[in-house]
């Protein structure tokens, strides 16, 4: 077995010099998953911080998200429209090749601020 150094060598990676590659390479996979576990318990830290005493699971999310079937029947558009766009549109959140969900309030709102667009002659797909 590997004998991992001590915290000494965080403190002063000179140290380093001169190891096998056995070494080093069983010394970066444990620093990965640590990296790794601290990241975790750096964001779950930040999340609790802001709801203080909610787990997780007891978070609610501040606004529905529709599937792309709801969305497109209140723009009177194709489900396609809404695949083509993902990119461009932040209320559009793309889980998977297949799978995307419509923020709500974002949709409402920037329906709200196309309504001078489309006075000027500006529709769902570009210029008229």
């Amino acid at each position: 077995m590997i004998s991992l150094p001590s915290i000494e060598v965080v403190r002063d990676p000179k140290r380093l010099t001169g190891l096998s590659e056995e070494f080093l390479t069983a010394l970066l996979a444990r620093c990965g998953a640590a990296q790794g576990l601290i990241t975790a318990a750096i964001i779950r830290a930040a999340a609790l911080s802001k709801k203080p005493g909610l787990e997780r699971d007891q978070v609610k999310p501040k606004t529905k998200m529709l599937n792309v079937e709801e969305a497109a029947e209140m723009l009177n558009v194709k489900r396609r429209w809404f695949y083509r766009n993902s990119e461009r549109y932040p209320f559009i959140r793309r889980l998977s090749r297949k799978k995307l969900l419509v923020c709500e309030k974002g949709l409402r709102e920037w329906l709200a601020s196309r309504d001078l667009t489309v006075s000027r002659g500006v529709s769902l797909h570009g210029t008229r």
